[in-house]
This record gives structure tokens, sequence and C-alpha cells, in this order.
């Protein structure tokens, strides 16, 4: 605790030499804080954006496998109409 005191007395140099350690030191510290909050907001950002491209992807792929079952039932029922079984069951 004493050796830090010291550095700010004696000579003009000495002093000069820790004032500016200490603002190179408090530079560095903002620097790193700084950087740090940006990362975690960049980071937040991509995630957001990776789940909403996710989400559109998703209901993409539910979108068609849905109008494909819906071809398939289509298909099925008019199937069903060719065959007189069918066809008297579809009729009522």
């Amino acid at each position: 605790m004493k050796r830090i005191i010291s550095l700010f007395k004696g000579s003009i140099r000495r002093r000069l030499m820790a004032w500016g350690l200490a603002l190179l030191g408090a530079a560095l510290v903002i620097n790193t804080v700084a950087g740090s909050i940006f990362t975690q907001r960049q980071i937040r950002q991509s995630n957001a954006e990776l789940q909403k491209e996710m989400a559109s992807l998703t209901a993409s792929h539910i979108r068609h496998l849905m109008m494909r079952k819906i071809e398939r039932l289509q298909d099925a029922g008019v199937a069903m109409m060719l065959y007189s079984l069918g066809a008297s069951e579809q009729n009522c």
C-alpha cells in the first residue's frame, strides 16, 4: 500500500508514469466491459434471428406436410367415389 502511494509522490517523471499507467489500466477495464456488453447483445440478437428463422422453416415444413395429407385425403375420397360401394356411401 505504501509502495503504491509512493508512486504518486516523488519526481514529476514518476508521477506522470503512474498516472499514465493508471489511465491505461482504466481504459483497458472500460474497453473490456464495453466489449463484453456488446458481445452479449450481439449473441442475443443472433439467437432471436435464429429462432425466427427456425420457426419459419418449421411452419413451412408443417404447411407442406398438411398440404400433402389433404391431397392424399382428396385422392382417397375420389377413389372411393369411383367404386360402387364407396359411391353409395359417399352420396348419403
